[in-house]
Formats: C-alpha cells, sequence, structure tokens
C-alpha cells in the first residue's frame, strides 16, 4: 500500500510524529517529521488481508508513507518546500515529489494507494483559521469573498479541478492498473452551533456547505475515471463525521489553536499547524470508512474467484506489437505453453512478421512448434523474472487484465527431445541453441478479468515447455 496526499492522510495534528523522538538537529533533516507524518495516522491503522498487522507495523515493508502536511496537487510530481524555524535551528527542507515513492517499491506493484488531495489547493483549513484571527497584515479577506474566489480557480482552465483531475491519472500511471486508488473526501469542519466558534455561525454554514460542494466535484472526477477503466474510489467520510466537527461536544476535529505546539515547524506563529485538523478520534473515523472500502473491494475479489465463468476470447482477437513487446538478450529460461489456446492466439497474430515462427516444425518429431508462443512467454519471462505460462499470455493479449494462475498441476510425461533448429529452420533468429522439448498433460486454471468482470477459466490441455540457452532477439 502507498499513502500519499495532504495533512489529512499525514495525521498532523497527531502526535507522536516518526521522527519525534530525535534531537531538533536531526529532526529537522527527517523528512517524517518534516512533513509531520503521525504514528497514529489513520493510512497506518489500515489492513490487508495478505499483511500481517496494520500498514504501521509494516511501515516501508508492505507500506510506504509520503502524505505531507500542507502538500497540494502539484507537489505530486515537483518537490514540497517546507520552512523550519526551532530555535537555533531554522532553514529549507525540500521534501521529494510524493510520486518518487512509487520507485522504492523496485520491481513490485502497489495494490492500493490512498490519499486526500486538494484541500490545500481550496484552502478551506487557512480560510477559516485567517478569518478567525482576522489579520489585516496579511492581507485576509471577508470570508465569503474567499469562498467565492476559490471557485472561481476551481473551475478555470488550470485551475484546481483540472489539477486535481491529473494528479489522479499521474498517480494511476506511477502505481499500473490494477493497483485499486481510494480517494477519500473532507469532512464538514464546524459545529456552527459550538461553543468557543471564532466566526459567525452564517459563515461556518457557508463553510460546511462549500466543503460538501467541494467533496461532490472530486467524487464526480473520480466516477469520471471510473467510467473510462480506472480502478478508483471516492470515500465519503461526512457522515462520519457528523457531530463530531470542531467546537461540538464530541469533536474529532481539533478547534483552532493558540500559539503553535512544541512540534510545529515553527515557533513563532499565531496559531497551531493543528488547527482544523482531525484528533486521534477523528483518524479512527477516517481508518473505519476507508477500511469498509478495502473490504468491500476484497469481498468482490473472493466472491469472483468462487464463482466458474468463461469468455469467448474471440471478441477481442486484436493483439499488437505493443501488448506484446519482443526485446531482449542472452537469457535462458522456461516457459509453459498451453497448445490449444495458443492456436486461438495465432489466428490474431498472422501478420506476416510472425507466421514463420509460429509454424516452425520440431525436426525430431515432425510436429508444429507454436514458437511465438516460446518467444512471448520467455521475454515476459524476462522482466518478471518469473516462468510465464502463455495462456496467461493469450488472456492478456486479449483484453483480460489481473491474471493469476490459481493452480497447474502436470503429469504422465510424453516426450523429450533435443533439437539444434538454428542452422535450418530459423536463419533470421541468430543465437538459438539447444533447444529442448519436453510434453505433458496440464491442468490449469486461471481468475482473470475482462470487461470490468471476472472469470474463472479452467482446462487440461496438452503442453510442451522449453527449455533454451543463448538465446537473443532484436526488434
Amino acid at each position: 500500500m502507498v499513502s500519499v496526499g495532504d495533512s489529512y492522510s499525514s495525521g498532523e495534528g497527531i502526535e507522536p510524529f516518526y521522527g519525534q523522538s530525535d534531537d531538533k538537529s536531526e529532526k529537522v533533516k527527517n523528512p517524517d517529521w518534516i512533513a509531520h507524518r503521525s504514528k497514529n495516522a489513520w493510512p497506518g491503522m489500515l489492513t490487508l488481508p495478505r499483511n500481517e498487522g496494520t500498514m504501521m507495523d509494516n511501515k516501508d515493508e508492505y507500506w510506504f508513507f509520503e502524505a505531507a502536511s500542507g502538500a497540494v496537487t502539484d507537489n505530486f510530481k515537483y518537490a514540497f518546500t517546507k520552512t523550519y524555524n526551532k530555535g537555533k535551528y531554522e532553514g529549507i527542507y525540500n521534501l521529494n515529489p510524493q510520486l518518487s515513492i512509487f520507485d522504492e517499491l523496485g520491481d513490485r506493484k502497489a495494490d492500493y494507494v490512498t490519499m486526500t488531495i486538494g484541500g490545500n489547493d481550496v484552502g478551506f483549513t487557512n480560510i477559516i483559521t485567517s478569518c478567525a484571527v482576522g489579520s489585516k497584515v496579511l492581507n485576509f479577506g471577508g470570508l465569503e469573498d474567499r469562498l467565492n474566489h476559490t471557485w472561481d480557480v476551481f473551475y478555470t482552465e488550470g485551475g484546481t479541478k483540472d489539477r486535481i483531475t491529473d494528479a489522479y491519472m499521474n498517480v494511476a500511471d506511477k502505481a499500473g492498473e490494477n493497483a485499486q486508488i481510494i480517494v477519500a473526501g473532507y469532512p464538514q469542519l464546524l459545529d456552527k452551533s459550538g461553543k468557543g466558534l471564532l466566526i459567525h455561525e452564517e459563515e461556518a454554514q457557508a463553510v460546511n456547505d462549500n466543503i460538501s460542494k467541494f467533496n461532490n466535484a472530486i467524487e464526480e472526477i473520480v466516477k469520471a475515471y471510473q467510467k473510462s477503466g480506472m480502478n478508483i474510489s471516492f470515500v465519503s467520510v461526512e457522515d462520519a463525521f457528523s457531530g463530531h466537527e470542531a467546537y461540538s461536544d464530541d469533536p474529532y476535529i481539533n478547534s483552532i489553536i493558540f500559539p503553535p505546539k512544541s512540534e510545529d515547524l515553527k515557533d513563532i506563529g499565531i496559531t497551531s499547524a493543528y488547527s482544523i485538523h482531525p484528533n486521534a478520534e477523528g483518524a479512527k473515523a477516517y481508518a473505519k470508512c476507508v477500511q469498509e472500502k478495502i473490504d468491500e473491494i476484497e469481498e468482490k475479489k473472493e466472491l469472483v474467484k468462487s464463482e466458474e465463468g468463461e469468455k469467448d476470447l474471440s471478441e477481442n482477437p486484436e493483439a499488437t506489437d505493443d501488448e506484446i513487446n519482443a526485446k531482449a538478450k542472452h537469457y535462458s529460461g522456461m516457459v509453459l505453453q498451453p497448445e490449444d489456446v495458443v492456436l486461438k492466439m495465432f489466428d490474431a497474430l498472422q501478420d506476416g512478421d510472425y507466421e514463420l515462427a509460429a509454424r516452425c516444425l520440431d525436426p525430431a518429431t515432425e510436429q508444429q512448434i507454436n514458437f511465438w508462443g516460446g518467444i512471448a512467454s520467455t521475454l515476459v519471462g524476462l522482466f518478471t523474472g518469473e516462468d510465464v505460462s502463455w495462456g496467461q499470455l493469450v488472456l492478456e493479449a486479449a483484453g483480460a487484465t489481473d491474471v493469476d494462475l490459481i493452480e497447474c498441476d502436470s503429469d504422465n510425461l510424453v516426450m523429450e527431445s533435443n533439437v539444434d533448429i538454428f542452422s535450418e529452420w530459423l536463419p533470421k533468429i541468430p543465437g538459438l541453441r539447444n533447444l529442448v522439448c519436453t510434453e505433458s498433460d496440464v491442468y490449469v486454471k486461471y481468475r482473470y478479468k475482462y470487461s470490468d468482470e471476472y472469470y474463472i477459466k479452467e482446462e487440461t490441455c496438452h503442453v510442451r515447455r522449453y527449455e533454451w540457452s543463448g538465446w537473443r532477439i532484436e526488434r
């Protein structure tokens, strides 16, 4: 899981922060403390069925936490400059672009990405704080004017809506098509009748109404991406926080806090950055809402695994060079090639370039070697580091995604032969030597996704297994 976004994801205001126990000289160099990433932030409370414990228990192994207090949408792609002033330690720290966290996954892919983003772009928290403080020095205008300006900027070309839209796409591009992206909304912030509220009741209501309007706007962006096929969901938290706004009797959100707290980045100021942010109970409320969405997604996955069905792959017979990108140098490996599935794929690949390779004969047996299947499977195996089933490639090239080999059971070895077919049969592919072909009957069972639906495909098929060395392909 990867968690990115702003202060509502980082856990601003909920101590302790990662790095908080360091000396001042060290904490100002610690990106976790600079970003105010809390050990009690809601993403760290989440669980996944494949991991033991919570995400917090798996930090930097199965959970990558990059959300930062104060972050805006641009900070997904660009560095975030944070200023600190802690006694004799003052300066600037540049947090990495948040999308760079995906590079730390290496060859692994994220199952889930959680985020809250956009709140600082519209600035509702700053609007509340500045209007409550009423500082003319900072040139803050009336609340109504500022809210109206927020929406002018939101809908203008290149404005907040476009930046949020781009941010979701950028996350999806880095996370990969199989990642589930969960966008959490924002709670209504103020109990308009609460004791100690520093703005008028009408102003508090206006703020809450505009937050709901903003949540609706980002949910519409999410729905548009869902229609395009992106695995993205919106989670509302408004109901969970209802009756628990700042200044209520049982708040899940901090009120405006004067002056800065000891763990604020700046010792000098009027208010604390903890102001108008979820407290520990608010983090639990967020976690509950998002966990319910994760559980719902996982339940659907388990449901489709238990249902049997088969999709006629001939409905999408086209396979292009881009779908199976063949380029490799000097390696060896092994593939599984179910013949009956290969023939389905071969009909989609007869474009001249692959016909010769696909129709080569084994000189020892004069049986057809559907060699293109071996090539494609080999190349994918090179990049994944694993044996690759040709049936899996067929499903993927025909438009299926999330292909999992659930079960594979082979018996009854039929034939084994050593073949050198380079000199006689494949003069256009240099370097092929020592092809070893074994055959057996194999039961295979796949789970895959096609046109937003999951299916189970199972069959017993005759399989050729190829081992080779000295392979070289250039395309």
